[in-house]
């Protein structure tokens, strides 16, 4: 009788282990998926923002909200939301420019100031930090006309898992 319940208590201990390395295994599977699919946002902003680049607004924004940032087409247009591969994943991802002013000084949540575009004043001096220069001619210059700058921020959630990614990348206005 007692090797009979010793028998049942490592059985249990047993399915109790691998309950926890199956469990462990799922959520770190779809973190490496919440971390994909967020990349993948990251990339298809970078596309809209490559393939719309003439039509983009690029003048200088006065912001009170990020809704006040968010990139948009000289028609007005916004992007289009992004859909995700996987029905399991919860995508959102947002444009923002960075060729703004706020309109109360120092906004917590507002993407960097780039102030980039336009008159031909030039981005001056490095662009140490900037992660990405969107140029298909690869000219990147940083005098002239530069480039404006936008910030691409990429949400991916699964139930209570969730992975947030963001890049800012400057298109060249050349």
């Amino acid at each position: 009788m007692l090797l009979l319940l010793l028998g049942t208590i490592m059985v249990a201990y047993a399915f109790a282990m691998v309950g926890n390395y199956f469990a462990g295994s799922n959520k770190a599977s779809m973190q490496a998926k919440l971390y994909n699919a967020a990349q993948s946002g990251l990339e298809w902003g970078k596309t809209w923002l490559l393939e719309n680049r003439a039509d983009l607004k690029t003048e200088i924004v006065t912001a009170s909200s990020l809704e006040d940032l968010k990139a948009k087409k000289q028609n007005g247009d916004s992007y289009p939301n992004f859909i995700s591969p996987d029905s399991r994943i919860a995508m959102n991802v947002q444009i923002y420019t960075c060729n703004y002013t706020p309109s109360t000084g120092y906004v917590e949540g507002f993407p960097p100031i780039f102030l980039g575009s336009g008159s031909g004043s030039g981005t001056g001096g490095s662009q140490i930090g900037y992660s990405n220069f969107i140029d298909p001619n690869r000219n990147i210059t940083f005098g002239g006309g530069g480039g404006t700058g936008f910030l691409i921020v990429s949400e991916a959630t699964s139930g209570i898992q969730k992975i947030v990614l963001k890049t800012m990348v400057v298109i060249s206005n050349e």
